[in-house]
């Protein structure tokens, strides 16, 4: 899996089109009364969909993350107790199973990295280089650059490892409570990005002759146009003020 990129599966192509006829489909009727201009979001399916993409590419690494520290929080007593990092990785998969499910990212990365390491009889530094490489998450490269000085200067790993681990855990939470607070002004941004969808419906299901000008004069057309530009060019500059590189 390249954590750089996102691709969609099968089920989540099926629901992406699905939605996306939806949405159009009802756009359409709303701000136009008519299934004439259904088209028109369908023109900008590629940046929607790289839109979907990305949150969904934030949301599968947020979870890799959050596995990772609790394999640290494994690794490290595996390693206290005596146990070199391959064989800490090895014995580290049942707990991460139970945890996180077969399923997981960071089972299925340790999957790997045991053939490697117990079939293949690859370095167990190399292993997790890799994966640091393959990644690119900044927390998994430091944990690795820690273990791969330690071997290479004779170093205490265990207390390095520990230290190691503190930090990175610590640094893991903050950057949640950070992002949690992110998350909940992104849901006020949608809110104000759903706030004229929801008066327009409300004043159509409750007072369609008072916005019947709306939908049948060339003016109120493009009043509709421009309120879809409005509200899209809205959101868009509160998603750039929220969003915070950590």
């Amino acid at each position: 899996m390249d954590y750089s990129v996102y691709i969609f599966s099968r089920r989540e192509n099926i629901i992406f089109w699905g939605l996306m006829v939806t949405g159009s489909i009802f756009l359409s009727l709303l701000f136009y009364g008519t299934l004439l201009f259904a088209f028109v979001p369908m023109i900008f399916h590629k940046r929607v969909r790289a839109f979907a993409a990305e949150e969904l590419m934030k949301r599968r690494n947020a979870r890799f993350l959050e596995e990772f520290k609790d394999l640290l929080f494994i690794l490290s007593t595996s390693v206290g107790a005596g146990r070199g990092i391959g064989e800490g990785l090895v014995e580290s998969m049942p707990s991460m199973r139970d945890i996180h499910g077969e399923d997981s990212l960071m089972y299925r990365e340790l999957l790997i990295m045991k053939d490697r390491l117990q079939v293949g009889k690859e370095d167990e530094i190399q292993v997790l280089m890799d994966l640091g490489a393959k990644t690119g998450f900044e927390d998994v490269l430091d944990f690795v650059t820690v273990c791969r000085i330690c071997r290479s200067t004779g170093g205490n790993l265990v207390l390095a490892l520990n230290k190691a681990a503190s930090v990175i855990i610590e640094k893991m939470t903050i950057e949640n409570e950070i992002n949690g607070i992110i998350s909940r002004k992104e849901k006020e941004g949608f809110m104000i990005f759903a706030m004229p969808i929801a008066v327009i419906l409300f004043l159509d299901l409750m007072a369609g002759d008072y916005v019947d000008p709306l939908y049948s004069t060339i003016h109120g057309r493009l009043i509709m146009t421009g309120v879809i530009a409005a509200d899209i060019g809205l959101y868009g500059m509160i998603r750039k003020i929220i969003r915070v590189r950590i």
